[in-house]
C-alpha cells in the first residue's frame, strides 16, 4: 500500500471504517457513507484552517499548503463560489467528493474496482477492499474502539472521527471491535456515546460540532446494514 494509516484524511478513514472486512463491501447504505465522507472532508478542512465559520456560514481561506489535494481544492473552490452557506448545505452539495476519495484509495492500493450485477443482465462499476485491506480495516476499527474505551482526552481529529462514526451508525461496530460489547448490546454503547457527546459539548470547536450534527441530521439512526 502506498499510504499508511496516519496520513489518511478523515474522509478516507470513514470509507475504510465503513467497509466490512469479511465481504470487502460497505456495511452502511451508500447515501449514509456519502454524507459521512463529505463530513470527514469538511472536518479536515476546518481542522487545517482552509475553511472557517463566520456569521454562521462557511467560508474558504487562501490555500497556503502546496500542493493541495484535488478533492480539497474542489471543495474549497465550491465554497468560495457560494460563501456563507451553512454546513448542512455543503454536506448535501459536494457530490464529487465521495467518488474522488474512493478513486484516491484505489490509486493508493486500499481499494480495488469491481463490477456488481444489477437487475437483469446489467452491471455497474463499484469498489471493494483490496487484498491487504481487511487486516488494515480490522486494526483501524479496533484502534479507534480502544481509544474511545479509555478515559484520556480525545484530540480534535479523533473526536471528529468518533462523532462521524456515530453519525454513520458505525459506533456499535467500533465498540465491539475493541472487545467491550457485542454489536447488538446497545446498553454498553451508551457510555461511549455519552463520552463523545460530552467532549463535543465541552471541548469541540463549533465547526466540528456542526459538521457532525449536519451529518447526523442527514443519516439518521441505525444505519448499519444487516450482515
Amino acid at each position: 500500500m502506498g499510504r499508511q494509516g496516519p496520513h489518511l484524511g478523515l474522509a478516507e478513514d470513514l470509507v475504510l471504517l465503513g467497509c466490512d472486512p469479511v465481504t470487502g463491501r460497505p456495511r452502511i447504505p451508500p447515501d449514509v457513507l456519502k454524507a459521512a465522507v463529505v463530513g470527514g472532508l469538511l472536518a479536515d478542512l476546518f481542522l487545517s484552517g482552509r475553511l472557517y465559520l463566520a456569521d454562521g456560514g462557511v467560508h474558504a481561506g487562501q490555500d497556503r499548503i502546496v500542493p493541495v489535494p484535488r478533492v480539497q481544492r474542489i471543495a474549497c473552490d465550491r465554497v468560495r463560489a457560494r460563501p456563507g452557506r451553512d454546513i448542512g448545505f455543503w454536506v448535501g452539495h459536494l457530490d464529487p467528493v465521495p467518488g474522488l476519495v474512493v478513486a484516491g484509495l484505489v490509486r493508493s492500493g486500499f481499494l480495488r474496482q469491481v463490477r456488481v450485477r444489477c437487475a437483469g443482465s446489467w452491471w455497474r462499476r463499484s469498489w471493494a477492499l483490496a487484498p491487504a485491506g481487511p487486516a488494515f480495516c480490522r486494526a483501524r476499527v479496533r484502534g479507534l474502539g480502544m481509544i474511545l474505551a479509555r478515559s484520556e482526552p480525545l484530540t480534535d481529529r479523533t473526536l471528529a472521527l468518533a462523532g462521524l462514526v456515530d453519525a454513520a451508525g458505525l459506533l456499535p461496530v467500533v465498540v465491539h471491535a475493541a472487545g467491550i460489547t457485542t454489536v447488538t448490546d446497545r446498553s454498553t454503547i451508551v457510555p461511549v456515546r455519552a463520552r463523545i457527546r460530552h467532549a463535543f459539548h465541552h471541548t469541540a470547536t463549533p465547526d466540528l460540532a456542526l459538521v457532525c450534527a449536519a451529518v447526523t441530521a442527514t443519516t439518521g439512526p441505525d444505519t448499519v446494514l444487516p450482515a
